[in-house]
């Protein structure tokens, strides 16, 4: 009898399963180690697993859909209130480049 825990392959597949079901939907690196892009990260399993990657600071963009970044006292968090279906305003996105900015000097990872 094989036990699936002694097949390398079925625990790549395992680390691989698990990466997936923590991380937000479409989780990606938009400049690797810098700023991540995402949707809505909903879990604390979620938020933990932006954590792991090394996120130092959350924007969210939807003001209904806040992650609960308050179970981790490290984590930054600022929203930056966009209406679903249009652009930013100038503003936000002067915001957006200011936290990017602040980010880059303190040696911080963000996540959107």
């Amino acid at each position: 009898m094989v036990l699936f825990n002694r097949n390398p392959l079925n625990s790549r597949v395992l680390r691989c399963v698990s990466f997936y079901l923590q991380a937000p939907i479409n989780f990606t690196w938009v400049v690797q180690d810098e700023l991540a892009g995402m949707g809505w990260p909903k879990s604390r399993d979620q938020v933990n697993f932006l954590i792991k990657q090394g996120i130092d600071h959350l924007i969210t963009l939807a003001h209904d859909k806040i992650p609960p970044y308050y179970a981790f006292p490290t984590l930054k968090w600022t929203m930056i209130p966009v209406e679903d279906f249009t652009g930013p305003a100038i503003g936000d996105i002067a915001k957006f480049i200011q936290i990017m900015a602040e980010a880059r000097r303190n040696g911080e990872v963000s996540a959107i």
